[in-house]
């Protein structure tokens, strides 16, 4: 009652006039009838003043809200007094049309002039139509505001009509639709790139919803993927995302699947098999989560690009294989033969049990090339291959070590198993003919012992057992000696049993005439030297030669390297003493510039492996370092292959000496690679295995191919040896070798007559 009171006495007390009631009370102070005193005239004055500020405070501020909304809404109102014809637009419709208000007088005609011409008498029109009916109007068209710049709006009218029917005002909007247009044209452009590439895409490709068990839903697909799943795109919309792989692979995806759904991961990639038909193909699905769409959660929808990975599959599945197997027989290389061995020797120490290693060595390789050539020899070694995949059983393990040798892993094989495998692997390739020949091999069986043995212990003893087999005439099989009772691995077991090098336990036993003839020969500066030239295949000039080593026999007759040398090897030391005689002829010859072209001389294991002969060696190069350049050390891959970390370093230290360093024999397994990148190589020469059977619908061009192409990539040139027959010579050039080597092409000459 008291707040009603107070309001009631301010009310009076500010002197407003009583207008109910009696008519002879109409227009008096209300504070007059409660003898109140009234409000002075100033005082009411200021009371109006105040009241008319805020009023006008009030509009100004709903004018300025009205501005901004345009401003933000970017369009403008305008007005058009018909009678006099005068026009006020707003301040954001000035701002569209890019116009000064200071400078330019708005009137319907200055406004149909802002108008593009071509648009002009559709405006005209439409607000000549809305007057004339009294009815609201709209329409759009376009202007060129002050920058040269065109521009659409969307404009809207509404006539005012007086009293009597007549228009006296019109009022609308107009709205700039030009950014609203761009981005719907943005967005179509974009929808219209989508679909063009989703249709045409070379690859498969479908929209995907997920459902609560994280499967994915095909909503959409394209045509690419209806030809690879040869189904139709009718058929495909609708099924599970997982059906487009075997079986056995539907869920592999699975966790990637969840994760995705769940946000953690906003895309995934994944190779699984497939069925269409009869035909095995292997897919690579790409999926990627698509932004969710208003309250949908995210994850809900994604796209899946499905790619046929077969051909790629099928290439990798080949290049691991000739990363892993030789070329020639397909047996295992040295490399993935000696993992097997390890592997199985590791399970044996593990779990005990028996096993053995063959060492196979086919016996007078080396004369059936020199009487049949390389390509009965290469028959010779493919029908061995051929006679021990059928005599094995498909647990054991399989490989080729070397030109001539060969290796077993017998799983679970005793001893006395083992040996009987071997005799009787001898009668079936002595049972074999090749063109017209028997097969004889020597074979050397290791079983694993008891006590633990490394990959090397046991290679070495089946390797002296292999040489026993060779020195009683060959054609059978040598158990590998026991060792004495206690006797441990290391510095003190015999020889037999430790290190990979072929020395039979006294020096020169396997031959010790033969050998002393060598080093006779040697001593007396009596080994003869020739020089074979290697050719450019493009320009057909000498590029260099290689230095071979020859010595005449008892008879006058000159025996090849490949007939003593093996003989040499067997005596510590003398490979590499004829290593620095060949050497020093070569540097003497280059010094005198009788050579014209380089030099390259063939390094043994011996020279390479030994710190110590490779120190003296280097030391001769060092005498003569100027003419370094003029020689090429070419060092064999089984060099290599059989101490890796001694020749790495051997090869490392002369590269040091200004001398070339080429790597011979290259087969183009997964170790030759590794070496073509990591050594400090000049060049590498492709052994003839390789390059031969390209004659004969071999399956070496990738092999060859790969070789080039990596040999390029890392500034080396390539050398094809052994090449007996001029047809190979434009199949080289086809694959991009540079170099070639053979009798054919050229035969060796006296080193002194040049």
């Amino acid at each position: 009652m008291y707040m009603t009171m107070r309001f009631f006495v301010g009310y009076v007390r500010r002197g407003m006039a009583f207008s109910g009631g009696s008519s002879g009370l109409r227009g008096r102070p209300v504070a007059a009838l409660f003898g109140l005193p009234g409000p002075s005239r100033d005082e009411r004055r200021a009371e109006e003043g105040t009241e008319a500020q805020r009023a006008t405070e009030a509009v100004r501020a709903a004018a300025n809200r009205l501005s901004e909304a345009q401003r933000v809404a970017n369009f403008g109102s305008w007005e058009w007094r018909v009678r006099e014809d005068k026009v006020h637009w707003s301040e954001q419709l000035f701002r569209i049309f890019g116009l000064d208000p200071a400078t330019f007088e708005a009137t319907l005609d200055a406004y149909l002039a802002q108008v593009h011409p071509d648009d002009r008498e559709l405006v005209r029109r439409g607000i000549a139509a809305g007057v004339r009916e009294r009815r609201p109007f709209s329409f759009e068209h376009r202007i060129v505001d002050a920058e040269g710049e065109e521009r659409r709006l969307r404009c809207q009218g509404e006539p005012i009509l007086d009293a009597a029917g007549e228009v006296v005002r019109v009022i609308g909007v107009c709205q700039d639709l030009t950014e609203v247009i761009r981005s719907e044209r943005g967005r179509e452009e974009a929808d219209a790139r989508f679909r063009s590439a989703f249709e045409n895409a070379p690859i498969g490709i479908a929209l995907v919803e997920f459902d609560e068990q994280d499967d994915g839903r095909l909503v959409e697909v394209n045509r690419a993927l209806a030809e690879l799943t040869d189904q139709t795109e009718t058929a495909l919309v609708g099924s599970k995302l997982s059906a487009l792989s075997l079986g056995e692979d539907a869920d592999l995806d699975q966790p990637l699947r969840e994760r995705l759904v769940a946000g953690e991961i906003d895309r995934f990639s994944i190779e699984k098999r497939a069925l269409f038909g009869d035909r095995l193909a292997w897919l690579q699905l790409s999926v990627s989560a698509l932004p969710a769409v208003g309250a949908e959660p995210p994850g809900r929808r994604g796209i899946v690009q499905v790619q046929d990975v077969t051909e790629r599959k099928r290439f990798e599945e080949q290049l691991r294989h000739m990363a892993d197997h030789d070329s020639l027989t397909g047996l295992m290389n040295r490399r993935r033969f000696r993992e097997e061995l390890e592997t199985r020797l590791a399970l044996q120490q593990r779990y005990g049990g028996d096993g053995a290693l063959l060492l196979i060595d086919v016996d007078d390789l080396k004369r059936i090339n020199d009487s049949g050539g390389h390509v009965a020899g290469d028959l010779v070694l493919r029908r061995v291959a051929e006679v021990m995949r059928a005599r094995m059983r498909s647990t054991d393990v399989l490989g080729r070590l070397a030109g001539d040798e060969f290796a077993v892993v017998l799983p679970s094989a005793s001893a006395d198993q083992a040996a009987a495998i071997g005799e009787e692997l001898i009668e079936r390739l002595a049972a074999e003919r090749v063109e017209g020949r028997s097969i004889s091999v020597s074979i050397g069986v290791a079983p694993f012992r008891e006590r633990p043995a490394t990959a090397e212990e046991v290679t070495a003893a089946a390797d002296a057992a292999m040489y026993r087999a060779k020195q009683r005439g060959g054609g059978v099989a040598e158990l590998v000696a026991e060792p004495p009772p206690g006797a441990a691995s290391g510095s003190d077991a015999p020889a037999q049993a430790r290190g990979a090098e072929r020395r039979p336990p006294a020096p020169g036993a396997a031959s010790p005439s033969l050998a002393d003839q060598v080093r006779t020969a040697l001593d007396a500066g009596e080994l003869l030297l020739y020089a074979q030239p290697v050719f450019h295949l493009r320009s057909g000039e000498v590029a260099h030669r290689e230095v071979l080593v020859q010595m005449r026999g008892g008879s006058g007759e000159v025996r090849p390297a490949a007939e003593f040398l093996a003989a040499a090897a067997q005596v510590p030391g003398l490979c590499a003493d004829i290593d620095r005689w060949v050497v020093e002829q070569a540097l003497v010859t280059a010094a005198d510039g009788a050579g014209r072209t380089r030099l390259h001389v063939n390094l043994a294991g011996e020279t390479v492996n030994d710190a110590g002969h490779l120190e003296r060696f280097i030391s001769i190069l060092a005498g003569l370092r100027g003419h370094a350049a003029g020689i090429g050390l070419e060092i064999g891959e089984a060099t290599v292959d059989r101490n890796p970390v001694a020749a790495s370093a051997g090869v490392r230290q002369l590269a040091g000496t200004g001398c070339a360093v080429i790597l011979d024999g290259f087969t183009g397994g997964f170790g030759s690679f590794e070496y073509l990148q990591r050594l400090p190589l000049d060049q590498v020469k492709i052994d003839g295995a390789v390059t031969r059977p390209l004659l004969h619908g071999g399956a070496d061009h990738a092999t060859l191919r790969a070789i080039v192409k990596l040999a390029r990539g890392t500034g080396k040139t390539t050398v094809a040896k052994q090449i007996e027959s001029e047809a190979l010579v434009p199949i080289l050039r086809t694959h991009g070798v540079d170099l070639a080597q053979g009798f054919e092409l050229g035969a060796p000459r006296p080193l002194a007559g040049g």
